[in-house]
């Protein structure tokens, strides 16, 4: 466990916050590894976090560090969470403590700053898309797993560069409706397609991806021929709100691992 230090009001009065850091077997201090953040979903932990999505074994064999933040209660004695639209909820600020949580992990060890990479389920898939819409500079490609993918209210979402996504959603997530929702105008969740295709015209994508597999349990999208060789892949699902135990016949973790791991920071932006 890092615990990173981080501005009392902008942390529910907390100075410090923590994150649990499962360092890959073989790791060498003299060679600079990758980091990919696991952010849980609401209510949810960093240990049920690892041991459910299946990261700390793939990290051991592949050599990148798998590093699960803890979120901050949801108000008074409220279960965890992560204010992934701004400060809106409880003043907190995920963006400097996510900078914070990056300066300690590279001040404790040899990481490689252009393979910094972050995934999450649910509200931490919200993150992860918050992540890339704010935090650009710092976080090379992202994969949220059935995301609240709110407009960040602090200012939207701008990205300082193209951003490689993969994104998993279930068609029939009851949870995070795949078709978006309005019923709360102060939140509302755009439709799957349309943050896509938003994200596409952010990373300057063709308007056509290409689908490679189209079926009733399965559908696969993918736009390439990005601004600066970033790509988005989708994958429409069927399973509900959750962490999909696999994808097209691999564990969901190695298929995510492998699409994060084919891109790296531009050196123009470090």
């Amino acid at each position: 466990m890092v615990s990173f230090a981080v501005d009392p009001a902008a942390a529910e009065g907390q100075r410090t916050r923590t994150a649990l850091v499962h360092v890959p077997a073989g790791y060498r201090p003299q060679s600079p590894h990758p980091v990919l953040l696991v952010y849980h979903g609401h209510g949810g932990n960093p240990a049920e976090t690892a041991a459910g999505t299946g990261f700390r074994d793939l990290a051991d064999r592949k050599g990148f560090f798998a590093v699960y933040p803890q979120g901050l209660p949801d108000g008074p004695d409220g279960p965890p969470m992560w204010a992934s639209a701004g400060a809106v909820d409880h003043g907190i600020q995920e963006l400097p403590a996510a900078r914070s949580l990056l300066d300690t992990l590279a001040a404790d060890y040899c990481i490689d700053a252009a393979r910094i990479y972050a995934t999450g389920i649910s509200n931490g898939g919200g993150m992860a898309n918050y992540l890339a819409c704010r935090l650009a500079d710092r976080i090379t490609a992202v994969a949220p797993v059935v995301g609240n993918m709110y407009w960040p209210k602090d200012g939207g979402c701008q990205p300082t560069r193209a951003v490689s996504i993969l994104d998993i959603h279930a068609v029939d997530d009851p949870v995070v409706s795949y078709q978006g929702s309005r019923a709360d105008p102060a939140w509302m969740l755009p439709a799957v397609t349309d943050w896509l295709a938003g994200w596409a015209a952010l990373d300057h994508c063709p308007t056509t991806p290409a689908v490679p597999v189209d079926t009733a349990a399965l559908q696969v999208r993918q736009w390439t021929g990005c601004a600066d060789g970033s790509a988005i892949v989708a994958y429409r699902v069927m399973g509900g709100h959750r962490w999909p135990p696999s994808l097209v016949g691999s564990p969901t973790a190695s298929v995510i691992w492998d699409f994060l791991a084919g891109h790296r920071m531009p050196a123009s932006t470090r």
